[in-house]
């Protein structure tokens, strides 16, 4: 994992154990947004065809400061993608480890990849 992802990460934990408010949640969601958009690249895909991206994102926060629902405005993933295709940043050689969904649904399991 790339050092900026591994910052946010160790932050992400940080604030979890901490508890954090919505407008924290809404920053770290967003921050999260971003470095998806920027390392993995079918979630890219994914945005861009719902015409969204992180300057968007932004400009949301620049109309409404106080606003702290921005998470909301990012694509999510559907489920069926994780069926399809590695949906991840990780590079293959840090792939360590894998779960597999039950594959109750539609009978295929899904897979996601992390580093353990």
């Amino acid at each position: 994992m790339n050092q900026e992802l591994s910052n946010f990460a160790a932050r992400l934990r940080d604030s979890i154990i901490a508890g954090f408010d919505a407008a924290r949640f809404d920053d770290l969601a967003v921050e999260l947004f971003d470095l998806q958009y920027q390392y993995n690249p079918i979630y890219r895909s994914l945005c861009l065809g719902w015409n969204m991206s992180p300057s968007k994102l932004g400009m949301a926060r620049a109309m409404m400061p106080t606003f702290a629902g921005r998470w909301t405005m990012a694509p999510f993933m559907p489920t069926s993608a994780f069926k399809l295709e590695g949906v991840t940043f990780l590079p293959l050689k840090e792939r360590s480890a894998a779960f597999h969904s039950s594959g109750t649904t539609e009978q295929k399991r899904s897979c996601h990849y992390y580093n353990a």
